[in-house]
């Protein structure tokens, strides 16, 4: 755009009102932009744009080509090309990336510079599409040119285009929904482009929070806007109920059900995908779930005394009741007892043995009953399992007491060593039955019962999980149930195979949201346990990485937000809903609309990190943010040289001042 058309643009807006009147006051048009032609692009748009794709592509495949040559790793390729190996092979696999992303790339050639150069491409085509995002935002084409060319000059933004991730094809998602939900509040509702952009802008979600976790964000900051929207579009009195009805119904069922299928799709071609188990990774999930992986589970009908078993807490990630031949260095100082992630120990067998001491070989491979007493001894060391009035290692509430193992092969027991079984799922005095009965363990000598939390244990209870005795315990931390049981006597014994029975699309929809579950909380609690990274959330607004115009660029990506935030912060503390309505320009409307919708989107991109259960965080993580950030500036820039021709001769100085200091 010349600078000609820029001073008629600026004129026009002078004149130009956005309102129109009503019969009692003054309203906005639900088409405003559409009748105005505040958005519409060119050939030149479109040229520009693959300018845009094929010149990045070829200046950093220029610059940084040493870097897309190496077939060793770079360290933040790891997690990627670990997930598509376990893929290609079918085998089972916990990643803190989202399926779509893994599918996506492993349909590329095992070659690590082209996928190196698949990540280019979509990070050049981010830019791309954020220009015409951008232009169909109302922003002038120089300055969506130089929004774009900022953020491509960034160091951090570089560097993940130039690396095998699936980074890049996030940004390239944000920007398409940017660009879809500009192209479909441009348009007149109800029309065929309209309802077009809708379409486009589901699938784009969809695809977003297939390929990792943040993409859940901009699917909430669609939500956000389309209840503004809404809100703007009920202001047109032109419009009748039933329209209005329609619109919300039509918006709602797409932006829901289109975006929930291509995820719940991409993540069951995921899971039918894998026909090979991985140990490493199954132990972390449930009996239900390796039964899946591994085929039927064959176990008992029913427990019997005497039978060797192994013990998993229901909520937590392996959770395998354990113990080991090292002490507390607190409390009893008896020997530890805790959760352990680790499936195949031997130190994770107990033997169940009756109440009774001397009536222990009578009641070899008699079923065990909701509400029998049991006592449990550790098959290695033979200690039986206790709690004492002793404070756990951690934990120090009032109500906590510990859990140890005590005495030996000899030791009978009093009543600490004592627990009553409680079947949570079954009815009362019903058989206990391995994989099938969930349980708890109430102590006999003490009122409490056995729980475990995600706390762990210091650097001498080898980092696993705290097991303690706590009276009026939360429910859901009280539940166990016997994952193996193997009788004394196997001669005679009934035995059933254990697999989902539910019907088959009811066992997909608990395989699925076991595997979020659980890849949820093994990114946090097992995988980046005890990580921290240098870089902290609260600091990625100010990373000061690269030459000062990459550290200007980088900061007014946050700087600006927050001021346009404060900005509409006091426009709403002197609003008077009883007041006539305050006329409009063009200029000030844009400015208020996609202002608004960036900052928040910078916000609800930024703000999940800190609340991030773990703390190895890259800064990497905020450029979404950064990327909405930077099109707050390009709009504010925009909107202020509108009002004045100077502001863009301020800009181009200081930004001059910048590079060649």
């Amino acid at each position: 755009m010349s600078q000609e058309d820029l001073s008629k643009e600026k004129s026009a807006d002078k004149e130009d009102s956005v309102f129109l009147q009503g019969p009692q006051r003054k309203y906005l048009a639900a088409d405003t932009l559409w009748k105005h032609r505040v958005g519409s692009l060119s050939y030149w748009d479109v040229l520009l744009t693959i300018a845009i794709i094929v010149g990045y592509a070829a200046i950093i495949l220029k610059q940084k080509f040493v870097s897309f040559v190496p077939e060793s790793l770079y360290e933040d390729e790891s997690d990627l090309w670990e997930a598509m190996e376990y893929y290609r092979q079918g085998k089972f696999h916990l990643s803190p990336l989202g399926a779509l992303g893994i599918q996506l790339y492993s349909l590329i050639p095992r070659c690590k510079p082209l996928i190196r150069m698949v990540s280019l491409a979509f990070a050049s085509a981010t830019l791309g599409i954020l220009y015409l995002g951008e232009r169909r935002a109302g922003i002038s084409r120089i300055l969506s040119l130089a929004s774009v060319s900022g953020i491509g000059y960034l160091p951090l933004f570089q560097l993940q285009a130039s690396q095998m991730c699936v980074e890049p094809l996030q940004w390239f998602f944000l920007s398409l929904v940017f660009y879809f939900w500009q192209s479909f509040t441009y348009y007149p509702q109800f029309g065929f482009r309209w309802t077009f952009h809708l379409i486009l802008l589901s699938v784009s979600l969809g695809l977003s929070v297939s390929t990792k976790n943040l993409g859940f964000a901009t699917w909430a900051w669609i939500c956000a806007l389309a209840l503004l929207q809404f809100w703007n579009t009920i202001g047109d009195v032109k419009l009748s109920t039933c329209f209005v009805a329609k619109y919300a119904i039509f918006q709602v069922l797409l932006l829901t059900i289109i975006p929930t299928t291509i995820f719940v799709t991409s993540n069951t071609l995921m899971l039918s995908h894998w026909t090979q188990d991985s140990p490493e990774f199954s132990r972390f999930m449930s009996s239900n779930f390796k039964s899946f992986l591994r085929g039927p589970i064959e176990q008992p009908v029913g427990l019997n005394y005497g039978s060797v078993v192994t013990l998993r807490h229901l909520e937590s990630l392996g959770g395998y009741l354990h113990s080991h031949n090292y002490t507390y260095e607190t409390g009893s100082f008896e020997q530890q007892v805790t959760l352990t992630q680790e499936e195949n120990d031997f130190d994770n067998e107990w033997i169940v043995e009756y109440k009774f001491p001397d009536e222990d070989k009578v009641m070899i491979n008699k079923k065990i009953h909701d509400g029998d007493e049991i006592r449990l001894r550790h098959r290695t060391t033979g200690k039986l399992l206790r709690a004492s009035q002793a404070k756990p290692p951690v934990s120090s509430e009032e109500y906590d007491m510990e859990i140890s193992g005590t005495g030996d092969w000899s030791y009978p027991g009093d009543s600490d060593e004592l627990w009553k079984i409680r079947i949570v799922n079954g009815p009362r005095h019903s058989i206990v039955k391995p994989l099938k009965s969930i349980i708890k363990l109430q102590n006999d000598g003490h009122p409490c019962e056995l729980i475990s939390h995600d706390i762990r244990l210091p650097n001498w209870g080898f980092n696993q999980q705290e097991v303690l005795c706590v009276d009026e315990a939360a429910e859901s931390r009280t539940h166990f149930y016997f994952e193996t049981a193997e009788p004394v006597i196997p001669g005679g014994e009934e035995y059933e195979s254990f697999y989902c029975e539910k019907g088959q699309l009811r066992c997909t929809a608990d395989l699925l949201i076991e595997l979020w579950q659980r890849q949820f909380k093994y990114n946090y609690y097992e995988k980046n346990n005890q990580l921290i990274s240098p870089y902290v959330p609260e600091t990625w607004p100010f990373n000061l990485l690269g030459d000062n115009l990459s550290i200007s660029i980088w900061i007014w990506g946050a700087v600006f937000p927050v001021v346009f935030a404060i900005y509409q912060a006091l426009k709403l503390f002197n609003w008077n809903p009883y007041g006539p309505v305050a006329d409009a320009t063009l200029n000030s409307l844009l400015l208020d609309k996609v202002g608004t919708e960036c900052t928040l989107g910078w916000f609800i991109h930024y703000n999940p990190f800190f609340r991030s259960p773990h703390l190895n965080l890259d800064v990497t993580l905020y450029i979404p943010a950064l990327l909405l950030g930077q099109i707050v500036v390009a709009q504010v820039i925009n909107a202020l040289y509108k009002w004045n021709q100077w502001t863009l001769a301020v800009l181009v100085a200081y930004c001059a001042v910048v590079f060649y200091t």
